[in-house]
Order: structure tokens, then C-alpha cells, then sequence
């Protein structure tokens, strides 16, 4: 209802909800639109860093790219690089932060991998 006051647009509201509740559901019927979700098979999981698609195992195969654009004054346009270079690391610049995080990412990625039990394992050990 638009232009109407809040109060008018309040009772109206649960002069609606009251006839829903009842199961009065042409009050609603001219404000109903059709909603279609994505397909059920459109969801793919994540890749895992571990084992990827190429078959890596653990980051020590792994490059690691970090995309970032700088400004370079001698060129006078922005340049990208993907790995920080030694000034960049020097003077801890976003790039060299981000790099590191995902470095430590894969390390922490490894580490579990590496520390979960197969279920054949936790059996011989427990027994259970």
C-alpha cells in the first residue's frame, strides 16, 4: 500500500497474516511471484588444496599466486604482479600479508590432512 501511514501499513500487515494463519490464501494471491532456485546438481564443492585437480600433495608443489595491482611511477600505469617482491616484503606491504596468509593457509591445510586418521587406523588402534 504505498503513500499509506505506518499504522494503516501495520494493521494491514496482520489483518493479512491473520488470514494466512486461517489459510486464506487469495489475499495474497496478487503479490505471489514465481521463484525458481538454482538447479539441484548446479552445487560443486569446493576444490581441496590438498589434493587438487592437478594432484599435488601438500604445498610444497604448490605455487602460491596472490593477484594484486600496483602503481608504477617510472611506467605511469598500474602493473600486476602475483608474487610481492623483496622491497614489498621489506616494507610489509598488503601483497607480501596476503601471500603469507595463504602460504600458511596451505601449511595448516597439510598439517591436518596429514594428523586426521583413516578410519581403519582409529579401528586397529581402539577397536572401534
Amino acid at each position: 500500500m504505498p503513500g499509506g501511514s505506518s499504522k494503516r501499513r501495520r494493521t494491514r500487515e496482520r489483518d493479512i497474516e491473520r488470514a494466512l494463519q486461517q489459510g486464506h490464501f487469495e489475499t495474497v494471491a496478487d503479490q505471489i511471484m514465481e521463484v525458481q532456485g538454482p538447479a539441484p546438481n548446479a552445487w560443486q564443492p569446493p576444490a581441496d588444496p590438498l589434493t587438487g585437480a592437478s594432484g599435488a600433495m601438500g604445498s610444497s608443489d604448490q605455487e602460491i599466486k596472490v593477484q594484486a595491482s600496483f602503481w608504477n611511477s617510472q611506467a605511469g600505469t598500474t602493473v600486476s604482479s602475483s608474487k610481492p617482491s623483496r622491497l614489498q616484503r621489506q616494507k610489509h606491504q598488503l601483497n607480501q600479508l596476503a601471500f603469507d596468509a595463504k602460504a600458511r593457509d596451505f601449511e595448516l591445510l597439510e598439517k591436518r590432512g596429514t594428523s586426521l586418521k583413516t578410519k581403519r587406523e582409529t579401528y586397529a588402534k581402539y577397536g572401534w
